[in-house]
């Protein structure tokens, strides 16, 4: 899940290749790029971030009342508090950039790494140990509680809590959240303050733009849809000879299916412009309006989203299953899934930078 500067990758795109050009100035379109972006950042960006915040709150106060007090009925209030945290969590984390970039890593890193690293968070628990200023990713953020939460019943989870159990996990427990709380805070607030209007103004499609920003994190966290959350576990990137169940999101609370749909609903509703916790159809200015505009890029909105159709449908199939018990019996509805999502990448990374004169100026590591 770690980013990676591709200067091959930008040398390619700037000589024509399949990733587009970094012509500056774009395709020859007339559209509106500065009433596009400022559209994006104000009806979806800084009001899904918000949203995030609110439910990361909800979940810290959950956890201190848990700690204060462990019952079991406290332990189902927390992990229902987690996964609406973790359900909000898949609609911001395609804006890793700008303000979401921070000294120990971007914020994808800091708070969505998965699997988590149960053994060393079982160790910082023993230690005492609070500070979350390590590089350690794997032990805080959305999967740390996933664990925290979910590894045991809740008579097991909640007996874990008491002051009589063994270690610091109560005070672990509460830093995590807090930590949580604070980063998803400092990305909204900057957003708030300043970064949305610097966000719109950067009208180039040149690297480091704002364009550029959206369409390589677009690319990137669709691929970890079809990588990390479905590929890995599955068995089918390169060089895997075997499935891996153990290496879902959400392993302990056996969310990972529910989470990877959300994560692609997400990115298919902001490419389509439609804001999906909108209760009256809300929508702003997209990539699919962009598209409209350009030479060639009518055929590729076609052909985008029936290929999107084909994903949902391919997450339709899989059920309520989660892709660690799929992946666990080698269930041929899973590897389907990844191969609808396989063809998507052409739509969503190579061919939309190209119409759009944006360079890829990442390497996924996965030949497309």
């Amino acid at each position: 899940m770690l980013k990676s500067l591709s200067v091959i990758a930008v040398l390619i795109a700037f000589l024509g290749g399949g990733c587009g050009s970094s012509n500056p100035d774009g395709p020859a379109d007339g559209f509106d790029r500065g009433a596009m972006l400022s559209s994006m950042a104000q009806a979806y960006i800084q009001p899904q971030y918000t949203e995030a915040v609110t439910r990361a709150e909800a979940l810290l106060s959950s956890v201190e009342s848990l700690t204060a007090s462990p019952t079991e009925e406290r332990v189902r209030t927390a992990r229902s508090a987690w996964l609406a945290c973790a359900e909000q969590w898949q609609r911001v984390s395609m804006f890793d950039f700008g303000p979401a970039e921070g000294i120990l890593g971007d914020l994808v890193q800091i708070v969505g790494t998965f699997p988590s690293n149960s053994a060393r968070i079982e160790a910082l628990v023993s230690a005492g140990d609070t500070t979350m200023t390590s590089f350690e990713r794997d032990v805080r953020g959305i999967n740390a509680l996933d664990y925290l939460l979910f590894s045991g019943s809740e008579t097991d989870v909640a007996a874990a809590l008491l002051p009589s159990a063994a270690g610091t996990r109560a005070a672990y427990m509460r830093s995590v959240a807090r930590h949580l709380v604070g980063e998803l805070r400092r990305v909204r607030d900057a957003w708030s303050s300043s970064y949305a209007a610097t966000f719109s103004a950067n009208v180039g499609t040149d690297a480091g733009s704002s364009i550029s920003s959206i369409v390589n994190n677009l690319a990137m966290s669709f691929e970890v849809v079809k990588n990390d959350k479905v590929g890995l576990p599955g068995g089918f990137r390169a060089g895997q000879k075997r499935s891996e169940p153990e290496r879902v999101e959400a392993r302990y609370s056996n969310n990972s299916m529910r989470l990877a749909r959300l994560h692609f609903e997400a990115i298919r509703a902001f490419w389509e412009g439609q804001v999906p916790t909108s209760s009256n159809g809300a929508t702003f200015i997209s990539i699919r309006q962009y598209l409209e505009n350009v030479v060639g890029g009518p055929r590729l909105v076609d052909e985008t989203r029936a290929q999107f159709a084909a994903v949902e449908a391919a997450f339709s199939a899989c059920g309520s299953e989660s892709v660690a018990s799929l992946a666990a019996s080698n269930d041929p509805r899973l590897a389907a899934l990844h191969t609808e999502l396989q063809k998507l990448t052409r739509f969503v990374k190579s061919e939309l930078s190209s119409l759009l004169g944006v360079a890829i100026t990442y390497s996924s590591g996965d030949g497309d």
